[in-house]
């Protein structure tokens, strides 16, 4: 069980991210959230598909690169925990370390992010 749980997590973040960092492919991260989603990124929080959505249809950003570094999952009682450590850069700015949390919850046969905590570390 452990194994599939770490497989389904790394399997997450990668699908995810590829598709966040693919300016042409973004909009497509609406597939990945539900309505009762919720998305806290530095103390700004969004919930549901629709603002979670048009938050990051905001970004300006026209590179934007996650280079995980570290992917930590475990079953939670609400589906799979997963914990990324990472690097992030946009455009020609630095990269900045971050943390992201996602709560994986089941839905249709299938894993969705019910919940999803970004905080920027200190560089």
């Amino acid at each position: 069980m452990s194994e599939l749980i770490t497989q389904t997590g790394e399997a997450f973040v990668a699908q995810f991210f590829a598709t966040f960092d693919d300016v042409a492919q973004r909009s497509n991260l609406s597939a990945f959230f539900g309505n009762d989603s919720l998305m806290t990124v530095d103390g700004t929080q969004d919930e549901g598909t629709d603002l979670i959505m048009a938050r990051l249809g905001s970004l300006t950003s026209q590179t934007l690169t996650h280079a995980p570094t570290r992917i930590e999952s475990v079953p939670s009682a609400d589906g799979i925990l997963v914990q990324v450590v990472a690097r992030v850069k946009a455009d020609d700015d630095p990269w900045r370390p971050i943390t992201d949390t996602f709560v994986l919850s089941p839905r249709d046969g299938g894993l969705y992010v019910r919940t999803w905590l970004r905080m920027t570390l200190p560089a």
